[in-house]
């Protein structure tokens, strides 16, 4: 608990270089590269403050862990990926986080081109419209409900997260959120602190990420980092929230 509570003033230490990024991200995490040696696939070292808690979390998702010590963790890096461990009802239900039955969530859904048509929406629309929706993109709403997202129309990346959950869940597919690591390969490498969606359809679950559509982005140079899924939506939430935040790393050392 006590190194969830210095991660969140952290976090609050970092919001003048979250807004720099339009506040979509929890926290900007310090990012060196290095070319990899000789045979070496490209990865990552995360540095971190309990290696194991991290490594299982990412080892869940199918990802490749390839080395840990007391205090980081080297894994193998893959673009935007598809999870398989199955759907459980609980996750199509309407929670104290993800209100899809409330008024403001129903209104926004009534409002989607979409939502007259027999079949399911693609999974790209339902991402397309929550970022048109949350049109007033910021930092200052910490972490809101769906519903609240849905009438504000505020927020960063929990946000964004939270009411895609919802209008997925109200469409008929299940849906999660989770937190890990944004990573953005480009000429100048960034990491952050982040939240998503996991939505199911059919094959999997898929990584959707509200805050940058598909339009918006390279699938080639974006690398998404589970730590975990906010397994706890009831009105005790924080407490799930904050065991996520204690395996986040504290820098990131890239090597491609």
């Amino acid at each position: 608990m006590l190194r969830g509570l210095a991660f969140i003033l952290m976090l609050i230490a970092a919001v003048a270089s979250a807004q720099q990024d339009q506040g979509l991200y929890l926290h900007v995490l310090p990012v060196s590269t290095r070319a990899a040696a000789d045979g070496e696939p490209p990865g990552v070292t995360l540095r971190v403050s309990d290696a194991a808690a991290t490594a299982a979390a990412l080892s869940a998702y199918g990802l490749t862990v390839r080395d840990t010590t007391a205090t980081s963790v080297v894994l193998s890096l893959r673009s935007t990926h598809t999870t398989m461990n199955g759907a459980p009802d609980a996750l199509l239900r309407d929670s104290f986080v993800v209100d899809y039955a409330e008024p403001s969530v129903q209104s926004m859904l009534q409002a989607q081109p979409w939502h007259a048509q027999d079949a399911p929406p693609p999974l790209n629309a339902l991402t397309q419209s929550v970022f048109e929706w949350i049109n007033d993109k910021n930092y200052s709403r910490g972490f809101d409900f769906a519903s609240t997202a849905a009438r504000t129309q505020s927020g960063d990346c929990t946000e964004h997260a939270a009411l895609l959950a919802a209008i997925s869940r109200a469409t008929g597919r299940p849906a999660r959120i989770v937190f890990g690591v944004l990573m953005i390969g480009a000429e100048q490498p960034q990491a952050f602190g982040h939240a998503w969606t996991e939505v199911w359809d059919q094959d999997g679950w898929h990584v959707l990420d509200a805050t940058m559509p598909e339009s918006m982005r390279s699938p080639e140079s974006i690398y998404y980092l589970p730590l975990g899924v906010l397994e706890n939506e009831t009105a005790a939430y924080t407490l799930s929230y904050l065991n996520i935040l204690e395996r986040f790393p504290s820098e990131i050392d890239w090597h491609r």
